[in-house]
C-alpha cells in the first residue's frame, strides 16, 4: 500500500502538471514547489538529482559518456567497460540506500 502512495504522489508531481503551475497552499503544492518545472523530464530530474546527492550522480554520468564516446575503444572494450561501471555503481547506490532515504524525508520534512 505505501509503495502504491509513494508511486501516486511521485507520479502526481512529476507528470501533473496542474499540480506544479498552481501549487497553492496544499500538501501537494508543496511538494511540487521544489520541484518546479514546465516540463514532466525537468521535474523528475530535479527529483533525481536531489535524491543522488550522496552518491555523485554526475560523475557517474561523466564516465559513461567518456567511454561510450571514446574514440581508442572498440565496441566490445566499451562493453566491457560499461558493465563494470554498472556493477560498480549497482553497489555504490546499494550501500548508499540509507543516505538517499534520508535526503527523501528530509524532502518531505522540508515540504510538510
Amino acid at each position: 500500500m505505501v509503495q502504491h502512495d509513494v508511486a501516486r504522489c511521485i507520479e502526481s508531481l512529476i507528470f501533473d502538471t496542474t499540480a506544479s503551475r498552481n501549487p497553492g497552499k496544499s500538501l501537494l503544492g508543496r511538494f511540487a514547489d521544489p520541484l518546479t518545472s514546465e516540463w514532466a523530464e525537468g521535474r523528475y530530474q530535479k527529483l533525481v538529482d536531489y535524491l543522488a546527492e550522496p552518491i555523485d550522480i554526475n560523475e557517474m554520468k561523466r564516465q559513461i559518456d567518456n567511454i561510450v564516446t571514446s574514440k581508442d575503444l572498440s565496441a566490445g572494450q566499451k562493453n566491457q567497460r560499461l558493465m563494470d561501471l554498472w556493477r560498480e555503481y549497482k553497489e555504490e547506490i546499494a550501500q548508499s540506500r540509507r543516505s538517499i532515504q534520508a535526503f527523501g524525508e528530509t524532502f518531505l520534512t522540508n515540504a510538510i
